[in-house]
């Protein structure tokens, strides 16, 4: 009966001895020990299925850095007074669009929380709004421009925040004269 359970250990050490090198590689990028402010944070490798802990243990855990986003905006630069303004803005994730192209059918992110400001050339506030993207990553506003509105150079800063990542723009618009 004992010959049958070292062969039984045997053969599960040669299967653990194959697969370790395949697993081994598949160790996850951001494993490494962090310390923050003399705490140290658990770092934990991943092999297939199984995880090791090794290090010192806190109740603090760190989590991996939020994806990069990127935030894109087609709006109109200048704006007669009585006429609207149309604002057009796009979320994605940087690495699916490095190049900032507004009209890619991909790598957009649904749901992302957009807050527009629009500042008058004093820096005053003139109007806010906020809202979500919807299912292709596309938020669209419009303002029309107030009949009493001053002329001159006003600024639109426009944010979006998904989960711990956050990504924002400032724009230019000129208020001009409405045509007679």
């Amino acid at each position: 009966m004992k010959p049958d359970f070292h062969l039984i250990i045997i053969v599960i050490g040669i299967m653990f001895a194959i697969s370790l090198p395949a697993a081994y590689s598949e160790i996850q990028p951001n494993n490494h020990i962090l310390k923050e402010d003399g705490i140290g944070i658990q770092k934990q490798i991943q092999y297939s299925n199984q995880v090791l802990a090794i290090g010192t243990t806190d109740s603090t855990t760190k989590n991996a850095s939020p994806a990069k986003i990127i935030l894109v905006v087609k709006y109109s630069d200048h704006v007669r007074i009585g006429y609207s303004l149309f604002i057009n803005a796009k979320v994605f994730y940087a690495n699916q669009n490095p190049t900032g192209n507004f009209d890619q059918y991909y790598g957009f992110i649904p749901n992302s929380k957009i807050t527009v400001q629009i500042l008058d050339p004093n820096g005053v506030l003139v109007k806010s709004f906020t809202g979500v993207t919807d299912n292709h990553g596309y938020y669209y506003q419009t303002f029309r421009i107030p009949d009493n509105s001053r002329l001159g150079t006003y600024s639109i800063l426009i944010s979006v925040h998904v989960g711990d990542s956050v990504d924002s723009k400032k724009i230019i618009l000129f208020i001009q004269h409405k045509p007679y």
